[in-house]
């Protein structure tokens, strides 16, 4: 169904195999002029030892290697799902002599006060930078902080006469043009936006792994392209300029057009890092079981960023999320939707993609990382409740709470992909706890529960107001802030294959672990408008009874 959650492993057999690309790369380093066997790649990142999923390696020229000459491979099985490449033709390449003439401590302090910062991160080591089309330099590079001005700066000083070569900005350097994550789709408009990246979340923007830099629709967090005819994704090349990807969808062309395809990439990898990143502030963190490449020493295990395919030729009228183990990628595929004139694409639906992205949210966050804890019929279809949830949220702009209606756009029908908009009002939406049993698993049960979740936003958000800094305050004592809180928090506190019942409680425990309890009245008054009250049990019937104290059907 519209905006499901995908377990499957679809192993394609015609995939190339890992073996197969690993003995390929000798071949590939002598159509470049470089000698495999003397240090021609070295391998970087070493998240493939430790879960034998992604992996990067790096060209090297006398085992050192070349600034953003980068491949990136993710596997599945053996199979091959993901490969990049930026690789430099030394047979082309002007190279500086690999010894330098002078030690970098020499030059240090001249960077430092000409820059207005500090030597700080790793230690400074030698790597090649092009310069020009056919010259490579032979660079020292380190990093230059000043954390008063949330500055981080990657510098390159050329090793033979002291002169810096290069400074990347890893703090403000992109642009995207992309639908705002507070906008439902496309039809809603799209925006230059500038540097949108959470460096609470993501230290080194959205583009850089701690390592290494792209220039395309990969990062730390996300790895954002589309399928070739090969099978294989293919990235994004850099669109204009230095991050600048301003490329425009034209909703009156078809999705698959070279410009759309390549906006479609932009989308996802845009809407995916700005969700990793508002998560990140609520607690989707390392130490949670998210979504990086690069942990960063804080935890739990790296390799497994994001992987986002639009426009996937697999299936039509849909999207999915499969959700791997921690330290394996999640794979987030986005289908082209064919009733409408001309065709949609779902990458270019916040709504939907931001669905998709709370089942790899909740499938981690939902026992410990195991990714096989949200199986059972109740607790499959509350993921896909609070997929809309999470959708729902992101996108209430104000305190008057509205009925959401999430798949409008590429269900191009006001009614979206639900039976009924999530709404207060019984007269919009009449299911309650009791209606489970005449309900399909996993999506119309699902409704079920994101509506409960509709109520109690909009009762916090009545009671303790609305915060246009949602995304990035959330210290906040508003409702739409508590909300998200409460709704990050109870994940961690829900067994295994949780029932209706064991969420209530996880929603009514967070709030005593972070509220001492301020809104328990409040929480246990609007499920148990729904039916989940005091006496709800697995024989489905409405219970409207609340604790003691908490209203006119208190318990007894």
């Amino acid at each position: 169904g519209q905006g499901g959650d995908d377990d499957d492993d679809d192993d394609d057999p015609h995939a190339p195999k890992l073996s197969d690309f690993t003995k390929g790369l000798p071949q590939f380093a002598n159509s470049l002029g470089a000698d495999f066997e003397t240090s021609a790649f070295r391998w970087g990142a070493k998240h493939a030892t430790s879960t034998g999923r992604v992996a990067y390696f790096r060209q090297a020229y006398h085992g050192i290697p070349f600034s953003n000459a980068v491949g990136n491979i993710a596997w599945s099985h053996d199979q091959v799902v993901a490969y990049g490449s930026s690789f430099v033709d030394l047979k082309e390449t002007k190279l500086a002599d690999s010894t330098p003439t002078i030690r970098i401590y020499e030059v240090i302090p001249k960077i430092e006060q000409e820059l207005d910062g500090k030597l700080s991160g790793p230690d400074p080591k030698l790597e090649y930078v092009l310069k020009g089309a056919d010259t490579a330099v032979l660079t020292y590079k380190f990093q230059i902080h000043n954390v008063l001005k949330s500055m981080y700066l990657g510098v390159n000083v050329d090793a033979h006469t002291g002169e810096i070569v290069r400074v990347v900005d890893y703090s403000s350097q992109a642009t995207y043009t992309a639908v705002p994550v507070d906008k439902m789709s496309i039809a809603d408009g799209y925006e230059d936006i500038v540097d949108p990246e959470d460096l609470e979340a993501s230290p080194y923007g959205w583009h850089h792994n701690g390592t290494y830099l792209s220039d395309n629709t990969s990062g730390n967090n996300v790895l954002a392209g589309w399928l070739g005819s090969d099978n294989v994704t293919e990235f994004l090349p850099q669109a204009v300029g230095n991050l600048t990807f301003k490329v425009t969808f034209n909703q009156e062309l078809e999705p698959t057009t070279p410009t759309n395809a390549n906006a479609s990439a932009i989308n996802a990898f845009y809407l995916l890092n700005k969700l990793h990143d508002i998560t990140y502030r609520y607690g989707f963190t390392e130490i949670a079981f998210n979504f990086q490449a690069n942990n960063f020493g804080k935890g739990e295990k790296g390799g497994d960023p994001i992987i986002a395919i639009v426009q996937d030729k697999e299936r039509d009228d849909n999207a999915s999320f499969a959700t791997l183990p921690d330290g394996q990628p999640g794979i987030c595929r986005a289908h082209l939707f064919k009733s409408p004139n001309p065709d949609r694409d779902a990458a270019m639906a916040n709504d939907v993609m931001a669905h998709e992205f709370g089942h790899g949210l909740t499938n981690r966050m939902v026992g410990g990382g195991t990714a096989e804890c949200l199986n059972a019929d109740e607790a499959r279809s509350m993921g896909e409740g609070w997929g809309d949830a999470l959708a729902n949220w992101l996108q209430q702009s104000s305190a008057d709470v509205t009925d959401f209606v999430i798949g409008a756009y590429l269900d191009d029908s006001p009614k979206g992909f639900r039976q009924y908009p999530y709404s207060v009002h019984r007269s919009v939406n009449p299911l309650t706890y009791a209606s489970i049993p005449e309900k399909r698993v996993p999506h119309g049960v699902g409704e079920i529960w994101a509506n409960m979740l509709h109520n109690v936003y909009a009762a916090l958000v009545k009671e303790k107001g609305f915060s246009h800094n949602k995304f990035t305050d959330v210290d906040g004592l508003e409702g739409n802030i508590i909300w998200m809180h409460l709704y990050m928090d109870s994940l961690l506190l829900m067994p295994c294959n949780p029932s209706f019942v064991d969420a209530r409680n996880a929603w009514i425990q967070a709030d005593e672990n972070r509220y001492d309890g301020e809104h328990f009245c409040l929480l246990w008054r609007e499920f148990a408008k729904r039916g989940l009250g005091t006496r709800a049990d697995d024989t489905y019937t409405d219970s409207n009874y609340v604790p003691r104290g908490c209203g006119t059907r208190d318990a007894v």
